[in-house]
């Protein structure tokens, strides 16, 4: 094991030596030691080991050693592709578990889930190195059975005791990796999403013509909170009937995030889908063509979890949109796009690519079918040392019981899609004529910031010039 463990250190030295090498001689010199170090000296090492473990207990059991490397690439191969037999999980595929990322924004993130992963792995790697050691024969090769009597001989004392140690701890983090990241309530796959995008469809694809009203308006206000990784959200619609029917229905579209929903009108909730999201408003007074109505809702990310982070705020660097976290309207689509699959579930072969002459879809944006252009305004706040941003020209900055405020509105109308970040930027200013131009960037990132600021400006001049003045 030591001298397993020596060989896969050297290599790693030597892919330390040859990255350094390579980036200075394509002229980058930021040699940042200590994240290389971590890692391929950790987060690395730790993934190495416990394949290693694997391979001592594969290549014990197997007299022929070629065989046994057969058999260890047969598990490389095989193990990620168990997915498509269904098998999900990845707690139930040896040495698979999630990732890791790293930016300069961020360092490294989600290293919690991936360390416990591979914890759990790595106890299951010693299992099977006991295991090695219990069958480890040296000199005279005995037959297979003579190897298992050798076997429980050895399986004694602290050996007995060690084994058992480690089996059990292997299963109690096993198990608690299970609860932690759904239980038997999680059911997620490809192919229960692809059953899931079946059953949509042929319950609600009869409402994919229902005429709704457009939102017109949005007023928002985005809480983030890069500490906790949570964020709170409000907002108000302001809809039209732009249709020469009366609407008495309202079909809404959210997500799984915590929501509430009140309309401006007397609504009854008749149909709660709490499995895709979708739910069905009957209007008491059916909305007349040119008539509007308004909708107030809330929305917060679920609590997070040691393993699960339910949000998609990040400590720096947050990046959402009005479309993964507020309402819609009508169907909104997710169907099965490859014809053989719909075949294969009774569905009709997909019309997701409209004729060109086809009124209805041109009545819609590429965004989306229940908004036009709209009227936008949100205020974000987020903590005191980061930068809040969204649509529209700034109105107002200001800091309030130790968070900062951005209340921004745009002078003219909008598509229906916008975005809200948050982090610590930099921000290199300047102006062209009496535009003002800004640059927000992560600090040691300036490489090309003057070309950037350049490139603006001469989109400014050549389309003013072309088109139209900004």
């Amino acid at each position: 094991v030591v001298a397993v463990i020596k060989m896969q250190i050297l290599l790693l030295s030597i892919i330390l030596v040859a990255g350094i090498f390579f980036q200075t001689y394509n002229g980058y010199f930021n040699y940042e030691i200590g994240h290389y170090l971590f890692e391929l000296f950790v987060l690395d090492l730790f993934r190495f080991a416990i394949w290693a473990f694997l391979a001592i207990c594969v290549q014990t059991l197997f007299k022929n050693p070629y065989l046994g490397l057969f058999v260890l690439l047969v598990l490389l191969i095989g193990l990620p592709l168990l997915s498509f037999i269904g098998v999900e999980r990845s707690m139930l595929k040896y040495g698979q578990g999630p990732g890791y990322r790293y930016s300069d924004m961020n360092g490294y993130s989600s290293l919690l889930p991936y360390f416990s992963y591979k914890l759990y792995w790595f106890l299951a790697g010693v299992v099977l190195l006991l295991v090695a050691l219990f069958f480890w024969v040296r000199g005279i090769s005995f037959s297979f059975a003579e190897r298992v009597w050798i076997a429980k001989q050895r399986f004694t004392g602290k050996w007995r005791i060690s084994f058992y140690l480690f089996l059990v701890t292997f299963l109690s983090l096993g198990t608690v990796i299970f609860f932690s990241t759904g239980g038997f309530h999680k059911k997620t796959g490809s192919k229960k999403a692809e059953l899931d995008a079946v059953k949509w469809e042929k319950k609600y694809k009869k409402y994919e013509d229902a005429v709704q009203p457009r939102i017109v308006s949005a007023n928002v206000n985005v809480n983030i909170f890069p500490k906790e990784l949570n964020f709170t959200a409000s907002g108000d619609y302001v809809m039209v009937n732009k249709t020469s029917q009366a609407i008495d229905s309202l079909l809404l579209n959210h997500n799984s995030y915590p929501s509430t929903f009140k309309f401006s009108r007397e609504t009854k909730l008749v149909s709660e889908d709490t499995l895709y999201n979708f739910d069905i408003y009957k209007l008491k007074q059916p909305l007349q063509p040119g008539d509007s109505i308004q909708l107030h809702f809330t929305v917060k990310n679920k609590e997070n979890t040691l393993l699960r982070k339910h949000s998609p705020v990040r400590s720096n660097g947050t990046f959402m949109t009005n479309s993964a976290l507020f309402p819609s309207f009508g169907y909104s689509g997710g169907e099965l796009q490859d014809d053989k699959v719909r075949e294969k579930y009774g569905l009709p072969k997909n019309k997701l690519r409209p004729h060109p002459s086809d009124s209805t879809a041109l009545g819609n944006t590429y965004i989306a079918k229940d908004a036009d252009w709209i009227d936008f305004e949100a205020t974000v706040s987020t903590s005191e040392d980061q930068i809040a941003i969204a649509p529209g020209y700034l109105q107002k900055e200001w800091v309030k019981d130790g968070r900062k405020y951005f209340h921004y509105k745009m002078d003219s109308k909008i598509l229906n899609f916008y975005a809200f970040n948050s982090g610590k930027y930099e921000v290199k200013r300047d102006t062209w004529n009496d535009v003002k131009l800004e640059i927000y960037y992560q600090k040691g990132h300036e490489y090309n910031l003057e070309r950037m600021m350049n490139g603006m400006k001469a989109s400014l001049a050549y389309n003013s010039e072309n088109f139209s003045p900004y």
